[in-house]
């Protein structure tokens, strides 16, 4: 266990603010890149938000990469870990299991 990292990532509202404020993903230890605006829409463009929002969010969690939990006060902590880095320190992705 790496102890600069909580063990277990954030749940899907870290997702969300992150996608919110970067639109893309990319590892602090490696470098790796995931783009999440490929499929935005036209009408989306100017606030990618909402569904789209969701959709991304989940589709990182769903691929694995780490996105730390929110801080007390609410705040987004601003890294995250692609699948193999976040896997060789052994931290653990939460699972979202509602559609809403």
């Amino acid at each position: 266990m790496d102890e600069a990292h909580p063990v277990e990532s954030g749940n899907i509202q870290a997702y969300q603010f992150y996608v919110e404020m970067a639109l893309h993903l990319h590892c602090k230890d490696c470098g790796e890149h995931l783009e999440l605006a490929q499929d935005l829409k036209e009408d989306e463009q100017e606030c990618p938000y909402g569904i789209w929002q969701k959709r991304r969010a989940k589709a990182a969690m769903d691929l694995g990469w780490y996105v730390p939990p929110l801080t007390k006060e609410g705040s987004l902590v601003a890294y995250c870990l692609c699948p193999r880095c976040a896997s060789n320190k052994n931290l653990k992705i939460k699972r979202e299991t509602s559609d809403d």
